[in-house]
Parts: structure tokens; sequence; C-alpha cells
């Protein structure tokens, strides 16, 4: 690359001794102007080889009083076309003369020389890409406007411009994989974008079009590939944001669609790198530099973005469906051990968090391996606890081993497909390994093309074993049939592709992954989801602050999961917030609820659900309640919200309540305080105990754990210790109903004209 070349512009030897001579000519009299042109950075000669300014190249001076924000329409100087002469100098075509000496100038260049402008804030440009046109393309505008915007004032000396590319430059390069026997035949490479800018030459500035449309713009082949790679390829672009690329190879069309923008800025290069197999063609590593040498910049809008969680890099691979649940898997990009993809990373025995030089009975932590073990037998657990997960303790957050219904979820062949290579950098290196890759299941699946790399690293007993060739994965799943062993996914150049046993004993590698399942659709809600928030869209968020970042607001936390006939088909959440403001009789509760449903609609499957349904104002389904009166029950699933009725209070407690404090109760534990006349019997035909709540060492912890659940998911306080209304009344007196006490504990009945305080659930 030549060095940058600073030139003089000069009328000739005579105007210069003109100037020279010149003391004070007066307004409308100034003496000549002289600019010295210099390149910020390098223009466009030939594609591949920029330069400064070369002989033959024409530049337009435009200078004007008044101000900096504005040229107006008479100009001291109008673009004066000036060429670069094989001498060095440039020559005006035209001279020109300062407007006045005491009076502040403003100044601007441009490169190539413009057509007439009438709009210098907004003026139209179209880029031609094509190698014939490419110098055309490259636009350089210089402004001077003095200090500060105040202007230049004539002087002796010249007046500076120094030019600036006001488009950007898409640098493209393709690396070919080592399937290919040869190096392929490319016969094109195009991006999808727009040609047509909008100017603003006083800031040196361009926009794209924004009515016009985009095509495929040709990118120039270089004659001399970049270091590393098989092909590649160049072209000025309009400044703006792009995402599709297209490769055409060996016939076969290769396209790269991109759900994030790649910024192409004015005066700055951006370098796409690409990888391509015989079927796909995926990014390898985005960047942006300045418009000049040694100046290079960290990778900017990568396609796909880097995401990490907790200081680790991972690739989002899709949804799932794991034994009914639906759920993203997040695979880290790295084995745990190993700075990147391709290397093996370190060597774990089974329920172990730390390496070693040996792996046998003799340095097993957990037992000898063979008939004696401290933990994982079955008895206690089936699964890795954290603090024996590898993955959990060195990489922290919510990382962990998959389990080995996860690995067989990567294994789907409906979702995933699997590539052996011998060379995955195609340079060379030899990495051998797995390369995993989402399919395009559907037109709307937004993972489609991600994959990550599995290294075969092969595994450690005394030595290291079968490395290059085989790659042995845990699993966080013991192999209950055999304790000596946990589920391993295992794969190798000879086609062994499995999931299958392996000696605890064993070191192998570690592939991290974490789990998401948020945002859910609600029609899509499992127990999993229990204490999570269901928000006004409709859908299920891991808690409230992740739906107010979605742009939508938390309602309600699930509380039970299941069908209840009659009752509810999925599922019950109770509200996050009191109805109304403070306790209130029962016929002002139930307006509260109603004025809630109406200020706190969630809209399902595009139904609104915002007033209480038909029907929903006294109900139970409590069997031989011998004081539940028939006016009381009702039929029919009633969907949205309500007035919680005494078995609704029941499920809640169920669900949310135990569940959360992680009681196993049973019938054994049966404890309530609802009333029933002397020669009632209560049952449960509906497989709900009546477990409000259980006393544990003096606490109510049913109770307890609700409000901790309802406070975990909306991070406020939720649910006082009083006595809260139900819609169940109490059919000796319809002045009564049944409330459920939490001070102390239990459903007392309650005069309908005292007071409670009221809080919503929702029905779906």
């Amino acid at each position: 690359m030549k060095k940058n070349k600073i030139y003089i512009l000069v009328a000739s030897a005579a105007l210069l001794a003109l100037a020279g001579c010149a003391k004070d000519p007066g307004p409308g009299n100034g003496g000549e102007i002289t600019v010295e042109a210099s390149i910020g950075a390098t223009k466009v000669s030939t594609v591949g080889d920029d330069s400064a300014f070369e002989a033959n190249d024409r530049i337009a001076v435009y200078a004007w009083t008044g101000g900096a924000t504005a040229v107006p329409d008479s100009r001291v100087v109008d673009g004066v076309v000036n060429t670069l002469g094989s001498d060095g100098k440039w020559t005006p075509a035209t001279k020109m003369i300062w407007g006045s000496m005491t009076t502040p100038h403003f100044f601007l260049g441009i490169s190539p020389v413009p057509a007439a402008i009438s709009d210098f804030t907004a003026a139209s440009f179209t880029l031609d890409p094509s190698p014939a046109a490419y110098v055309t393309s490259d636009l350089l505008v210089a402004t001077n406007f003095g200090t500060g915007n105040a202007g230049v004032m004539a002087s002796g000396g010249a007046v500076p411009l120094v030019f600036d590319h006001v488009m950007a430059k898409l640098n493209v390069n393709l690396k070919f994989r080592s399937e290919w026997d040869t190096t392929p035949s490319v016969s094109s490479v195009t991006v999808t974008a727009k040609t047509a800018a909008t100017v603003n030459y006083l800031t040196k500035t361009a926009s794209a079009d924004a009515t016009a449309a985009a095509g495929e713009v040709p990118l120039n082949e270089l004659s001399t590939p970049a270091t590393g790679y098989g092909r590649s390829y160049s072209s000025l672009q309009v400044p703006q944001a792009v995402r599709a690329f297209t490769a055409t190879i060996d016939g076969k069309k290769y396209e790269y669609a991109s759900t994030d923008d790649i910024v192409l800025t004015g005066g700055r290069y951006t370098t796409v790198n690409f990888i391509v197999g015989r079927d796909k063609i995926e990014l390898g590593t985005v960047s942006v530099s300045d418009w000049k040498e040694g100046t290079t910049h960290p990778d900017v809008d990568a396609l796909p973005p880097v995401k990490k969680h907790n200081g680790y890099e991972y690739v989002d691979m899709g949804e799932v469906d794991i034994n009914g649940v639906k759920k993203h898997l997040y695979w880290a990009t790295c084995n745990v051990g190993a700075d990147n993809p391709w290397d093996y990373g370190g060597y774990y025995a089974w329920g172990e968090t730390t390496t070693k030089a040996e792996y046998s009975g003799d340095t097993y932590s957990l037992g000898d391996g063979h008939t004696t073990f401290s933990k994982y037998i079955v008895s206690d657990y089936t699964t890795l606890q954290a603090e024996d997960d590898a993955a959990s303790v060195i990489w922290g957050g919510d990382w962990r081993i998959p389990t080995d219904n996860e690995w067989k979820a990567l294994r789907n062949e409906t979702y995933y497909a699997w590539k052996w290579t011998y060379d995955y950098l195609a340079d060379g290196s030899n990495y051998a390994g797995m390369v995993v890759i989402r399919k395009k299941v559907s037109d709307s699946d937004p993972c489609a093309g991600n994959s990550i790399f599995l290294p075969a690293a092969g595994y450690r007993s005394k030595e290291l074993n079968s490395a290059g060739r085989f790659g042995d994965y845990w699993s966080s799943s013991l192999a209950i049939d055999l304790l000596g062993c946990a589920w391993s996914e295992i794969f190798g150049d000879n086609g062994m592709n499995s999931l299958d046993r392996s000696s605890r004993l064993f070191g192998q590698s570690i592939r991290p992954v974490f789990c998401e399942r948020y945002p859910l659709a609600a029609a899509d809600v499992a127990t999993i989801d229990i204490g999570r928030v269901l928000a006004a869209d409709g859908n299920i968020y891991a808690d409230a602050a992740q739906a107010t970042a979605a742009g939508t607001e938390a309602r309600a936390v699930i509380a039970y999961v299941g069908n209840v006939p009659n009752y509810f088909d999925k599922f019950l959440a109770i509200a996050l917030e009191d109805a109304g403001f403070s306790d209130s009789t029962w016929d002002a509760a139930m307006g509260a609820i109603d004025f809630h449903a109406i200020n706190h609609a969630i809209t399902i499957g595009g139904t609104p659900y915002n007033t209480i349904a038909i029907g929903d104002t006294y109900y139970d389904i409590v069997a031989s309640d011998v004081n539940a009166s028939s006016a009381t029950r009702m039929t029919g699933t009633v969907k949205g919200w309500r007035m919680p009725s005494v078995t609704d209070w029941r499920y809640i407690f169920d669900g949310l309540g135990r569940q959360k404090a992680g009681l196993k109760l049973t019938a054994k534990d049966y404890f309530s305080s609802i009333s029933y006349s002397s020669n009632a019997t209560p049952t449960d035909p509906l497989g709900v105990l009546d477990l409000m709540y259980y006393y544990k060492d003096g606490d109510a912890v049913g109770a307890s754990s609700l409000r901790a659940a309802i406070n975990a998911a909306c991070g406020n306080t939720a649910l006082l210790s009083e006595r809260y209304w139900s819609s169940s009344e109490y059919s000796d007196d319809s002045g009564f109903v049944w409330t459920y006490y939490f001070n102390a504990g239990g459903f007392p009945s309650h005069m309908k004209s005292n007071y409670c305080y009221t809080r919503a659930v929702f029905a779906y």
C-alpha cells in the first residue's frame, strides 16, 4: 500500500506571485485561495490496491461565507475543478479568490467531481460497485470550517482539506472445509444491499435511501486471497445494515441470512469471513477496522452474535421437546477447561470436579468404582447434584452437565445433523470431531444453521486414549442398571454415534449446557413452570423482571398445573397483588375482582380475558361437604379472572405452597380446619388433599412458601398475614362465606358484611 501524499493547489507561478504581493486588497478584491489537499486514509484506485491521490485525479472545491450549517446559493468558490498533474501540482480550472480578507470562509472539497448539487445536506448518490466504476464510487469529502466552526480567515498560507471516505467498504473471505477434494470454483459472491444513498456533504455522512429497494450487489474478486482463505472479495457499499449473502460455488447457491445486522459504516471496512462445506455456508467472524493502516477493532456485530452466560460463550441450538417439556438448549461453545471450540479441555471422572493424573478406582472420590460407592446409588440420587457437577462448580451460573435426555434431544435427526470432520478449521491443523448443526425445520426457526463443534478428545484412564478418533462426553445421568457407570455421548471416526454407558472412573470431556423455557406460550405450560409469572401477552416468563424486559407486564404466578374437570383445563394462577387497596366487605371485594380483571387483561390465543365470566360468582366443587349448598356448585370450565373458591385455595397450596417448600406429604399428614357438620366425612374425589398448611417447627410451611414463591416472582411483598375472601358460600347462612386466614391457618367462615382482603386468581 502506497503512502499518503500532500499536494498544494496553485493556479500558476504568476498568480502565486500576485497573491504573495497582495497586502490588503479589501472586500471583493481578495487574494488567491490555495488549498492543501490530503486523504485521511487511502483512496481506491484499483481493486485490492488502495493509494493516495494520483495524476489526473480531480476534486471540486467550494467556499462560502455565512456559516457552517448551510451552503448558500451564492458562493465564493462554486465547485471549481482542480486536476492533479504528473508534476504533483493541482491546477484549478478557474482561479479561486477570497471574497474578503476579513470575513470567515467555509470550505468543502468533493472527489470525484459531482454533478450540480441542489441540496448539500441531502444530495442523491448512486453507487456503482462494478470494477469499471470502482474509483468513481469512492466518494471522498473534505470540510474545513475553522476552529469551533468559526470559519477560516484569509492568510498567506494554504487552506488544508483532509478528505475522508463517505462510503463503507466490505470484504468477504471464503475458507473451504476439508470436505472439498479440491478448491471449488466460485462464480459470484453478492450481498443484498441498497446502492442508492442520501449524502450530507457538510457532515461527511451518507445513508441508504429509505425509499430504494435492495438487490444483490456483486463483490469483486481480489487477485490475492487473504492469508488463510481460498477466495477473497471486496466492494464499496452505501453505509447501511446488511444481513444476506449469496455465493455461487460449483454451480450451487449457498445463502447465508442472519437475524442480526452487520452494520457497514462510512470510512470503515467490514470483513466477513465464511466457512464453506459441501452442504452449508456458516459464519466465521466479522471485524470492523478504520480505513487506514495500523488500527484494528475487536469483532463487531458478529453473526450469530457472541452470547455469554456467566462469562462463557454459548449457542442457542433451538427448541426441543424433552419428555413433553419444551425448552431451548443453550450449548457452550467450548469444553470445560478449553479456551477454543477445538481444544480438548479437561478430563473429569463422573461426579468429580477436578482433573487428576490418574483415573482409577484408587483415585475415585466417590468409591472404588466397582462395588462400593459413597454417593449416587439410586436410593439417594440418580442425577449429579450441583456440588458434584464440574460444569456447575467451575463455570457457575446455570451451567451444568447435560442429562442423558438432553443429549438424546441433540441427537434427534429431525432437528440436528452430525457431521464428522478431520480438519475443523480447514487449515491443516487437523482438529477432528463432530460438527452438530441445527437443521432448518421451519422457515420461522431462528436457530437454523447454528452449530457447535465437539472435538474428539478421547478419554483418560492411566493415560490418554483415542484422542483424535473418538469423543467421550459425560451426561449427568447415572446408569441405574449399572451403578459403576453413567451415560455418555460417544462418537468416533468409525461412524459410531450413540448414547452409551461409561465407567464412572474414566476421565471424560464435559460440554456444559443450560436450558431456558421462557418466554413460553401459556398453552404449553408444564409442572416445571409453577412459580413463574403469567404476563399480559399470554406468555409465561421466568419472573416479572423478564416480562418487563420483553415489553409486557407480569399479571400472576402459576400456582397449579393440571387438568381439573369443570374447573380449569391447564393451570391456575394467583395475582401478584391484592385487588383493591385495603380490606373490604365481600360485596365490595367482588367489585374489586371485576375492576382488577378489567385493568389486568391477559390475552391468550388472541382472546383477551378482562372480565369475570358469567356464573363465576358463587361456586365450589368440594364433594361431601354437606355445608356446601347446590347453589355454590357449577359445571363447565371458567377461564379468566375470578374470586378464588375454597377449592382454588386448595389447589394453590397443593401446587405452589407445598411444591416450593419441597415437602412430600401424604394423606397421613392431613390437617384441615374447614368446618363440617358432625355427621360429615370429608373425602377427596379429585385427589386434592386438604393440605392448607403443614406445621413444621411452629411454622405454617405451605403459607410461608406461597408468599416466598410470589415474592420471588414479582420482587415485592405479596399476601398479607391476614384473612382473604373466597367465593364459596356457607350454605347454612348465605350471609357467610369461607375465607382463608393466613395468621391462623385454615378456612374459617366469615360474615359477608365483615372485612377481608381480596386476591384474584386466573384459571385457564
